[in-house]
């Protein structure tokens, strides 16, 4: 039985070091991905709305990020380096040590990341659906209860020896991480069928290959946010299991999750995301107009023929009758 317990702490500590190990790489990824954002947003023509949206999104997520992974760190020092001598091990004195300010730090962090990084899911769920209100009943509950659920579940981390709050933490995790995976789950197929269902029409509208930067399988893999729901689902998978490797996919989680909603907004900031007016130009099949995959404007494509020569023209009249959302130089989502 010691040889087990031994071998099932070994473990444990193993899976604890190769999280801290992924969650590096995975910052390193954002700190990338924010490295491009920066880029296209700089290289916007015009600033307007969808802008500072985008400004006002990122910014408090790569915050909370750094935030997390710092304290993470930090935390992990005293459990490995300063106290490493503790008579019952490391883990024994994370358990009766979790209440320190450098992990409260960070798992408050990691919990409010998703609070912020999930509205974009639910905005991105809107457009698609055409600003069906009905399809984001069930998100919306959900995520409400996510959210109301992970408050006593940071006050047991941060109180492990009162048995009002501390004595319940398993259960707690249980609810909290199922909720958080049934969440991206559902707005992972939600999202997934809504654009399997237009990419045909989009296809109509815009040409096969242009339509190609919507419809490609890289592209509803990264605007259904799939990374993420696959990386939680793997993880309460082990966590049911029973099995150490559930903290490999436990440390990186709120790095994989903001990871997955800035490739989004990459994608936004460089006009090459699923947008109002494409979602509409393709749900209604506007024939009549081909939507341009790199900008998101729509041009005429009225032509005229002299002799044996096809000219085609931009309509200044025709421009001014079309609806706002497709004369609009600053691409809205």
């Amino acid at each position: 039985m010691a040889v087990e317990a031994t071998l099932s702490t070994t473990q444990s500590e193993r899976a604890c070091f190769d999280g801290l190990l992924l969650t590096t790489l995975a910052y390193g990824a954002l700190v990338m991905l924010f490295c491009q954002l920066f880029q296209a947003m700089a290289l916007r023509p015009k600033r307007g709305r969808t802008f500072y949206g985008l400004i006002a999104y990122s910014t408090p997520i790569f915050i909370l990020a750094t935030v997390a992974v710092g304290g993470r760190f930090r935390f992990s020092e005293k459990v490995y380096i300063e106290n490493r001598t503790f008579p019952e091990g490391p883990t024994a004195w994370y358990a009766s040590n979790s209440g320190q300010w450098e992990n409260v730090m960070t798992m408050a962090s990691n919990i409010v990341l998703p609070w912020i990084g999930d509205t974009l899911m639910i905005y991105r769920l809107y457009v698609l659906w055409n600003r069906r209100l009905w399809i984001l009943i069930l998100p919306c509950l959900i995520y409400l209860a996510d959210v109301a659920l992970s408050i006593p579940f940071l006050m047991a981390v941060a109180r492990p020896h009162d048995p009002t709050w501390g004595d319940h933490l398993p259960k707690y995790t249980t609810a909290y991480c199922s909720l958080g995976t049934s969440f991206n789950l559902l707005v992972t197929i939600l999202i997934t069928t809504r654009l399997y269902m237009l990419r045909h029409k989009a296809e109509q509208v815009m040409g096969k290959v242009p339509s190609i930067l919507y419809t490609a399988p890289c592209t509803t893999f990264v605007e259904s946010g799939a990374f993420v729901s696959l990386w939680q689902l793997c993880y309460i998978i082990s966590f049911a299991r029973g099995s150490w490797i559930k903290d490999v996919f436990l440390q990186p989680a709120s790095q994989i999750s903001a990871i997955t909603r800035i490739m989004i907004v990459v994608r936004m900031a460089q006009n090459t995301a699923w947008s109002k007016d494409i979602v509409m130009a393709s749900a209604h099949g506007v024939l009549d107009w081909q939507v341009s995959s790199v900008q998101s404007h729509t041009i005429p494509m009225h032509t005229h023929t002299q002799g044996n020569h096809r000219t085609s023209f931009v309509g200044q009249d025709q421009i001014k009758g079309l609806p706002k959302m497709f004369r609009d130089e600053d691409v809205v989502y």
